[in-house]
């Protein structure tokens, strides 16, 4: 037995987990999710500023860096995947532009940012599914930026 299941018994425990009562279809499909994540990406279009970045309305005075930039990139790559949203896939584009280059430097230099956790998981999704539907110098960038940050001097 690994030293982690000595520590954390909790295998028997989670193999005779039942649920107490059966869980309810509810109807609500892959469209609907669909549905409704687009209606947001698209009300905060209005939020994007010329850079690229996306700035929460409910918290001007925050860093202008903050979380709703790579929370709406990845929003936004997982509409395109699924063949939708298409005409936002330059306004992503460029929050990718930012959002990566502001990851790229929080290491770099040490410079502060905001839930980095948020940032690099919602930018391998902006990444992968938009790619390819941007120049490969563009996407060539996006990983550049992505592979060379320092996990470890930006979790701090």
């Amino acid at each position: 037995m690994s030293s982690l299941s000595q520590s954390f018994r909790f295998e028997d425990r989670f193999a005779s987990f039942q649920p107490q009562e059966s869980a309810a279809v509810t109807g609500i499909d892959r469209t609907y999710y669909l549905d409704f994540a687009e209606r947001m990406v698209r009300a905060c279009m209005q939020w994007q500023c010329d850079d690229g970045r996306v700035i929460d309305p409910h918290h001007p005075d925050y860093d202008p860096t903050t979380t709703a930039t790579p929370r709406w990139i990845a929003a936004i790559a997982a509409l395109v995947q699924a063949g939708r949203c298409m005409d936002l896939v330059e306004a992503s584009a460029k929050a990718m532009d930012v959002a990566t280059d502001a990851l790229a430097h929080s290491s770099n230099e040490r410079r502060d940012l905001p839930s980095p956790d948020f940032y690099t998981r919602d930018l391998a999704i902006g990444w992968r599914w938009l790619k390819d539907h941007v120049d490969a110098s563009r996407a060539d960038t996006w990983a550049k930026r992505l592979g060379t940050f320092e996990p470890e001097d930006v979790y701090w």
